[in-house]
């Protein structure tokens, strides 16, 4: 009976002890996943400030390009206008040639 007892006392501490050592792996396991979960805490951090500044730089990209598009368009009508002005001008200047040629002169010969 007391060499049962003995036996029986032997087997509870060895599953206690190997309880306690599951139980520290299990520490050790949940201390390394935390770990790991805060660095990707940091990570995502870090990625989520880098998206925002990209996410600025494209804004800012793109309201320089609907700049220069717009300043692009004033310019061809400024061209366009100018030319529609060149043209209108020579116009003008070849109908008062014209008009000009076909007044009467005065003939400086005075021939009676």
């Amino acid at each position: 009976m007391v060499s049962s007892a003995e036996l029986e006392k032997k087997i509870i501490l060895q599953q206690q002890a190997q309880l306690q050592k599951e139980e520290h792996q299990n520490q050790l396991e949940l201390c390394a996943k935390l770990e790991k979960l805060e660095m990707l805490q940091k990570e995502c951090l870090k990625f989520t400030a880098t998206q925002r500044i990209a996410e600025d730089k494209i804004k800012l990209l793109e309201e320089n390009h609907c700049k220069e598009e717009r300043q692009h368009k004033l310019i061809q009508d400024k061209t366009a206008q100018e030319a529609n002005l060149s043209v209108k001008n020579t116009l003008f200047f070849k109908l008062h040639l014209n008009a000009i040629c076909l007044l009467p002169r005065k003939n400086s010969w005075n021939v009676t």
